[in-house]
């Protein structure tokens, strides 16, 4: 406020301080409180018909996924539970396996083959990509 040739900075600093310390406005506790319920129950009851679309989504899911051939060897994947197992599948897509030489390949194409950079005391770990 020095720059702006203010008579008293300072004071004026003050003020703003203090009005900036000041208690926000309350409401009264009863408003408040029945505005609350009322809102919870208006978004409950949005949220439950589209927790029972997803339901519904999750099972046509599970059922087209447990009619593909290949569902067992995905459901084998370590941490590959019954939302990860399909998602690979559906990007996995339907592949021709002689494309991959071998497992490590496949790997380096998922992006979950490790790869040691050491030079000195540092060592990193990074993810290596198919060139594919």
């Amino acid at each position: 406020m020095k720059k702006q040739n203010h008579p008293n900075p300072l004071s004026k600093a003050n003020e703003i301080f203090t009005k900036l310390q000041r208690r926000n406005l309350e409401g009264n506790r009863a408003i408040c409180s029945a505005k609350s319920k009322f809102l919870f129950s208006t978004i409950l009851d949005q949220l439950e018909p589209l927790l029972e679309h997803i339901k519904e989504y999750d099972r046509e899911i599970e059922k087209l996924f447990k009619s593909h051939s290949d569902s067992k060897l995905f459901e084998s994947l370590p941490g590959a539970g019954k939302r990860i197992a399909p998602r690979l599948l559906a990007e996995w897509g339907r592949c021709n396996r002689s494309r991959y030489a071998d497992a490590s390949v496949v790997q380096a194409l998922a992006g979950t083959s490790p790869v040691l950079h050491q030079s000195g005391k540092m060592r990193i770990v990074k993810r290596r990509h198919s060139l594919y």
